[in-house]
């Protein structure tokens, strides 16, 4: 007699492990939502390797001459590395410049006791009440009345004063 290999040691060999109906219920429904996540992904995967005319004759067809004449008409139509480099200089500028303020302020408070203590911390509990799109329109008059909008200026300066 041969020896039986089982990786579970309550299973034996030619026995089935059983399952429960609400974990079959459960892993259909997990496949359900995965595939309703996954398909729409390859979908627009897929149709960017198409042509205009494929994609409008049949969208849900499955890619079999796949060219790359969409990404180069959007290459040569815009500027991506630039709008690389303006997201790099808003985006790092925006957390170096909150982690040195911020830290440098929540050690101050944290650390030190002095007169108006409560009142800062009252006064930025207090700025977290007020709506972004509140301040919108504001700020857009200010950059108007300065005469910085469509400059670096004027996208870094209303990030940097909010954070």
């Amino acid at each position: 007699m041969e020896p039986t290999i089982s990786v579970n040691p309550k299973v034996q060999r030619g026995e089935f492990r059983r399952f429960k109906l609400s974990s079959v219920f459960v892993y259909i429904v997990l496949t359900a939502w995965a595939m309703t996540t996954i398909y729409p992904l390859f979908w627009i995967i897929n149709n960017s390797f198409k042509v205009s005319r494929d994609v409008m004759n049949n969208s849900f067809s499955v890619a079999w001459h796949p060219t790359l004449v969409n990404y180069t008409t959007a290459l040569d139509r815009i500027n991506i590395g630039k709008s690389y480099v303006n997201s790099l200089i808003m985006s790092g500028s925006t957390v170096i410049l909150v982690l040195i303020l911020g830290g440098l302020a929540a050690y101050v408070l944290s650390r030190f006791n002095f007169a108006g203590k409560k009142a800062i911390y009252s006064l930025l509990y207090a700025t977290l009440l007020i709506p972004a799109f509140a301040t919108v329109v504001p700020v857009y008059e200010l950059l108007i009345k300065t005469s910085i909008v469509n400059t670096y200026w004027g996208s870094f300066s209303p990030r940097r004063q909010a954070t």
